[in-house]
């Protein structure tokens, strides 16, 4: 409970804090619905693959991201060498040969051990990272094309194929 309390409370600072910096952008008003959109998808896909789906890569990269992050508990030093790619420890798994994915579990591995490896958490963690970056975008575009920000928030903030493919776990995003 105090792993939630503490996750949500730092979420919330990361986005009014970022509310806060982009209020001067042409994009301002946008940026709360867009926030929330995203938020929203990235529980909506996790939902998606627990509950309808049942099994898919972002359960199983949250699983083996658990799994590397549990290790930290244990020897804080094979941790650190798994991720410097040094280490053997990482046995067995779905993934094995395919080094974008060992990449992204590695990735994955740092924000588990701030979530208590919590699936909700983590992609509430991974869709604010991707809207703080597609709302830079959307925001250097609408500052190099004056009278177009209302197309580039459409397009990278609100876009339905945009906003699913860059929340929650999905690797693609």
């Amino acid at each position: 409970m105090l792993v939630l309390l503490i996750n949500l409370l730092l979420l919330g600072g990361l986005s009014w804090w970022g509310y806060r910096h982009w209020r001067q952008s042409p994009l301002a008003g946008a940026y709360c619905p867009a926030l929330l959109l995203k938020l929203l998808c990235g529980c909506g896909v996790v939902a998606l693959y627990l509950y309808y789906y049942g099994y898919g890569d972002i359960l199983w990269f949250q699983r083996d991201a658990a799994q590397l992050a549990a290790t930290f508990w244990v020897d804080p030093a094979a941790y650190w060498a798994e991720l410097s790619d040094i280490g053997f420890l990482y046995g067995p798994h779905p993934f094995m040969g395919w080094d974008r994915n060992l990449f992204y579990i590695r990735l994955l591995s740092l924000p588990s051990l701030l979530t208590g490896d919590n699936i909700w958490l983590l992609s509430l963690w991974l869709s604010l990272a991707t809207f703080g970056a597609t709302f830079w975008l959307a925001h250097r575009l609408a500052l190099h094309y004056p009278g177009r920000g209302g197309a580039a928030a459409v397009a990278f903030l609100f876009w339905p194929s945009v906003v699913f493919w860059s929340s929650s776990l999905l690797k693609e995003g």
